[in-house]
């Protein structure tokens, strides 16, 4: 199956979300309290969101929400990834309930004539 073309410009936002993480990595490392080694989460984060962007909804949320954790951690918000993963799991449940109404959605709408 093809896909549609659409004309929602992937590559440009991609560009501008990468490009915008990136100076707000630096900034937050040049005049903020963090640094790098602390705030780095964010860069992967951005990619996640870029995936998000080109439809693959549930991979970049996926990633998005991983390195959440991982950034929320290294900002002593919640506690280490090494007692916080149980979080992880919540978001991976979440995940899946989303892929499974995003699929029955896609469903109904190419065979509306079929009962769920």
């Amino acid at each position: 199956m093809a896909k549609k073309e659409s004309d929602f410009p992937v590559g440009v936002v991609s560009a501008v979300i990468i490009l915008g993480s990136v100076a707000a990595v630096f900034l937050i490392n040049n005049f903020g309290q963090m640094g790098f080694a602390d705030s780095w989460p964010v860069l992967p984060m951005a990619v996640g969101l870029c995936l998000a962007a080109a439809s693959y909804v549930e991979l970049g949320l996926a990633v998005m929400g991983f390195f959440l954790l991982i950034l929320l951690a290294n900002m002593a918000v919640v506690p280490p990834f090494g007692k916080s993963w149980p979080f992880a799991l919540i978001w991976i449940a979440l995940l899946v309930v989303v892929g499974y109404m995003r699929s029955r959605a896609a469903a109904k709408k190419t065979h509306p004539d079929r009962a769920p």
